[in-house]
């Protein structure tokens, strides 16, 4: 696929989807779409992740993202940058970026984990030409640990919030004693 087929089609997938993605080279340039952005912005999030064999998918906060390689003649080599893509589970529908806000469904989509792999191998069978289900793929997380004690407050906190009956089985007022703390749950 020439250069100017492959922007138009890259251009019209966001038009579309609200997915954006970037084809970064090696120097941490970006080469479509044309922007004043940096790349040093997404170095360490995702970019630093690539694998040449494999497409990474990378849950961070509320938002999906996922890199692969690329060796095109007019770019040479680099990573196709996909995201951010608000996770459909999560509770905001704005994100606040380089000093603007940016809305769900006007700016950015929002889509569920299986939507985001489809449409992720969507773009990897367009510009390596091939199947993206045949690569190997990889989940990442956010890589922040809670204990079960935190868990355990969020969930009932998240039950009162939703103002769920008091009943043996949604555990409101145990203590946190049997779980190796004394203070009560509040």
């Amino acid at each position: 696929m020439d250069n100017a087929t492959l922007k138009y089609v890259l251009d019209q997938l966001y038009r579309e989807y609200l997915i954006p993605l970037f084809l970064v080279n090696d120097q941490y340039e970006i080469v479509i779409p044309k922007t004043n952005w940096s790349s040093r912005n997404f170095k360490e999030q995702v970019l630093e992740e690539t694998h040449p064999n494999e497409i990474r998918y990378f849950k961070k906060g509320a938002f999906f993202y996922s890199n692969f390689a690329f060796d095109l003649p007019e770019y040479g080599t680099g990573t196709v940058m996909i995201g951010p893509c608000g996770a459909l589970e999560a509770g905001s529908d704005s994100i606040h970026f380089q000093g603007h806000t940016y809305f769900a469904g006007i700016h950015y989509s929002k889509s569920s984990r299986e939507g985001f792999e489809q449409f992720t191998n969507l773009i990897f069978a367009i510009i390596r030409g091939t199947l993206g289900q045949n690569q190997k793929q990889h989940w990442y997380y956010d890589r922040v640990y809670k204990s079960t004690n935190y868990h355990l407050a969020q969930n009932l906190s998240s039950r009162r919030d939703q103002k769920t009956p008091l009943t043996p089985t949604n555990l409101n007022g145990v203590t946190l004693k049997q779980f190796g703390e004394t203070s009560r749950i509040k």
